[in-house]
């Protein structure tokens, strides 16, 4: 396009106005309107290929402190340093217990109810992060007979390094039976809930408790 060739040649090649319009045929006004348009086009897209590689660097990098939070929420249960899992709870975070409508509001009430609770838990446990149906979960695995069982999910939502919801999944049976097909093990239906049986054994079979 003419548009294009005027501005490679006054601000690639250095010629002016005059030589430009008489190369091109054309007046030098008008030269010079057809470079003006053409600087301002490249200055929007400038301007959106920047934006659009801000947003891109903003998203790495909360992608990366939220793998960072992660990888810290998994070695503390590990190490069952519940000091330091405090330390990474958001002040106005909400932990919930899926399927029992329990929920925690605030940073003291978890630690005080939930992190309270898991410390009274001496289950020898494997603490790993998978994807689960297209998204990141937290799988805690308790010792089978030759085999891992599944023991329980958790979800964390990060904002600003700081866990805001905390999600476990321990008393969702069935869903917990469907994360195991997926994962191709066996969940562990010898826990307990609340001092009872999590599942009953009848006949061979587990129901529920």
């Amino acid at each position: 396009p003419k548009q294009t060739v005027i501005l490679l040649l006054i601000d690639v090649f250095a010629f002016n106005g005059r030589e430009t319009a008489d190369m091109l045929n054309m007046t030098e006004s008008a030269v010079y309107t057809a470079l003006h348009r053409t600087r301002n086009k490249l200055r929007k897209v400038s301007a959106q290929v920047d934006g659009s590689m801000k947003h891109a660097t903003i998203r790495e990098k909360e992608s990366e402190v939220v793998e960072a939070v992660v990888k810290q929420f998994v070695e503390a249960f590990r190490n069952r340093n519940f000091k330091s899992l405090a330390e990474l709870i958001d002040d106005h975070a909400v932990a919930n217990i899926i399927v029992h409508s329990s929920a925690e509001y605030g940073k003291d009430v978890i630690v005080e109810s939930s992190l309270a609770e898991w410390e009274k838990i001496h289950t020898k446990l494997e603490v790993h992060t998978i994807d689960l149906w297209d998204r990141q979960a937290i799988v805690f695995l308790s010792e089978g007979d030759g085999a891992p069982l599944l023991w329980d999910i958790n979800t964390i939502q990060v904002q600003t390094g700081k866990i805001t919801r905390w999600d476990s999944y321990y008393f969702s049976k069935e869903l917990l039976r469907q994360a195991a097909d997926t994962l191709g093990l066996s969940v562990d239906t010898t826990k307990e809930s609340y001092g009872k049986p999590w599942m009953i054994e009848v006949g061979g079979s587990y129901e529920e408790g």
